[in-house]
């Protein structure tokens, strides 16, 4: 039993003084933090900052009353580019590394020039721990050979970004729209209209992706994503000590229209050969025809069904980013300027189309009873319509008379008179 109880007692003095030693490591270690290193340690907190990095969402989608998606999002691979580790380099050697990397890019398919890479690296949009994007949607084989040869693609990495695409091709490009890169005004001017009291965070940097035209632009705030957001902490040399947080991308919310994706591409289809055909029949040298518009409304609603304007583009032209000499033949006027949606942007005298205004009124008031005997009686127009109290003189010889240029005589009801745009029966309702 005196031996048991020595033993115990040899165990609990060495616990004992291991435990003293761990206890005056520790003392000392916190004296060493407090003290020596207090200094340090506050410099490094007041010089060092947070930075933030933001990543891009993946825009809302865009659907037919039908629900079929006109405008959706692909995962591309997208060459980047991260500029600081160029900065370690001399300049023949960064020279060497982007005219490696332009060649590269060329061979798989991608025309790609030094100058363009570095006006890239040049551009302010980009933070300085933003990764810059050099060519979009590569092929998995550049990912792979990129991937492989760290050493002689220093800072080039492949990632995954999402594209704007159009399933339905160039259908409804006017209406839908595109997205590019937001200017520096509109940056500010989206930032000034943003919530502040919203939980959501939709700061636009100013390399973020904003929507220039249609359903793009009007719907910009319900199809913007929330970006994701990475926190990082940098000393005062730039250098990265450590990441604090990060936050996921979040999709935008979709866009349904009214539009039926099946009547657009009728009336687009309709609208280009319908010009086609005025050219090929007039004689007038002057009757070009080389544009046009159509808007399909539902009378009971005003649902807008179709809109369509001619001439029309792709806009997937904008997916991977445009060429400066693309763009100026989308707004040329050689061209009849494309990129117009005249259906909402251009001016014009309303011509026949304002018979449908006085089809409803003329029903509405009983006027067509009161001259006809109703909407669905047949008149005869002669072709030409004389003017009710018109005075002619030497002034106005032949004015009290209008003659159609339609030739004979024809009967029409209210339908009829639409069809075929009959003015005598108009004249005689609005007289």
């Amino acid at each position: 039993m005196a031996i048991d109880d020595d033993r115990t007692k040899l165990r609990l003095r060495i616990f004992a003084f291991v435990a003293l030693i761990l206890f005056g490591a520790l003392v000392a270690r916190l004296w060493f933090l407090q003290g020596i290193e207090h200094e340090v340690l506050s410099d490094e907190a007041l010089t060092n900052v947070l930075e933030p990095v933001y990543t891009e969402a993946p825009r809302g989608r865009i659907l037919d009353r039908n629900g079929r998606v006109l405008v959706d999002n692909k995962v591309v691979q997208v060459v980047t580019l991260d500029r600081r580790m160029l900065e370690t380099l001399d300049e023949e050697e960064t020279f060497d590394v982007l005219q490696n990397l332009a060649l590269t890019i060329s061979r798989s398919g991608r025309p790609t020039k030094v100058s363009t890479i570095s006006a890239e690296i040049a551009d302010p949009r980009y933070g300085p721990f933003d990764r810059i994007p050099i060519a979009v949607d590569v092929n998995s084989k550049l990912m792979v050979y990129l991937g492989e040869r760290p050493d002689q693609f220093p800072g080039v990495r492949v990632e995954q970004r999402t594209i704007r695409i159009h399933p339905y091709g160039s259908l409804a490009a006017h209406l839908l729209g595109y997205v590019g890169p937001v200017t520096r005004a509109e940056q500010e001017q989206a930032n000034a209209n943003l919530d502040p009291e919203a939980e959501d965070d939709k700061t636009y940097q100013l390399n973020s992706q904003i929507g220039k035209t249609g359903i793009e632009r009007i719907f910009e705030r319900e199809l913007r994503g929330v970006p994701g957001v990475r926190w990082l902490e940098v000393n005062n040399l730039g250098e990265v000590i450590r990441e604090h947080s990060s936050s996921v991308p979040r999709r935008g919310n979709d866009v349904w229209l009214t539009i039926d994706i099946d009547l657009q591409a009728r009336a687009e289809e309709q609208l280009a050969s319908g010009l086609a055909r005025t050219r090929a029949e007039s004689d007038d040298p002057d009757v070009l025809a080389p544009a046009g518009s159509v808007v399909a409304i539902d009378p009971r609603n005003g649902d807008v069904l179709a809109m369509a304007s001619y001439p029309t583009y792709d806009p997937s032209q904008f997916a991977n980013g445009i060429s400066t000499e693309e763009f100026e033949l989308l707004t040329s006027e050689d061209n009849y300027w494309p990129i117009l949606n005249r259906a909402i942007q251009g001016s014009y005298a309303p011509g026949s189309t304002w018979k449908l205004v006085t089809s409803v009124a003329a029903v509405q008031h009983g006027v067509l009873n009161e001259l006809y005997g109703g909407s669905d009686e047949f008149i005869i127009d002669v072709g030409s319509y004389i003017y009710p109290n018109c005075e002619t003189g030497t002034d106005l010889e032949g004015t009290c008379v209008f003659e159609s240029p339609f030739v004979g005589s024809r009967h029409v009801d209210l339908a009829d008179a639409l069809t075929v745009s009959s003015d005598v029966y108009f004249y005689r309702v609005g007289g």
